[in-house]
């Protein structure tokens, strides 16, 4: 008979890490071209994983929790001027630049690229579908766009923003900046 301790002792393995199961895999260019996923079960997570060419969607349903998290990662390279921004002052080059957009988010910069991340958590199982995670990660695109601009425009905001950084943190959170 199965009772939640066995339940729970099963989604662990002997090494003390979560039970990883792939369940499916959905090669690339096989349903449309720039696609591939899968779906996984690790630990107490169903896992839904989706890239269209560079950017992608994972969707976590946690069934402990009973919450489903979503999220999507938009990829891009850093343009010629914002590379030889971090060129010129080398103390810049060691660093992340995050870029809090609203509560769900956050544009990620460094001297090698950029990346927009939004992650939304909701009750119950809710997985978007192909549609839906395409509609979103095109909404985040015009962020990429507009923090680049903005460092176009603003030259010395990075060096600024090294500046106010105490500690030398590896990641700098911005906050302020209306992007």
């Amino acid at each position: 008979m199965l009772n939640d301790k066995t339940i729970e002792e099963d989604l662990y393995s002997e090494t003390g890490l979560p039970y990883t199961k792939k369940v499916m895999t959905f090669n690339s260019g096989k349903l449309f071209k720039g696609h591939c996923g899968g779906i996984q079960i690790i630990g107490n997570k169903l896992v839904l994983y989706n890239a269209y060419y560079q950017d992608n969607v994972n969707q976590y349903y946690d069934t402990k929790e009973d919450v489903t998290t979503r999220m999507y990662v938009v990829n891009g390279n850093i343009p010629n001027y914002i590379s030889n921004l971090f060129h010129l002052h080398s103390k810049l080059m060691n660093f992340t630049y995050k870029f809090k957009v609203d509560c769900y988010t956050n544009i990620f910069l460094n001297e090698y690229s950029i990346k927009v991340e939004r992650k939304i958590k909701e009750d119950k199982i809710r997985f978007h579908d192909h549609w839906d995670n395409i509609n979103n990660l095109k909404e985040m695109r015009p962020y990429m766009v507009k923090i680049k601009q903005y460092i176009k425009n603003n030259p010395c905001v990075l060096d600024n923003i090294c500046r106010q950084n105490p500690n030398n943190d590896n990641l700098i959170e911005v906050r302020n900046i209306k992007i």
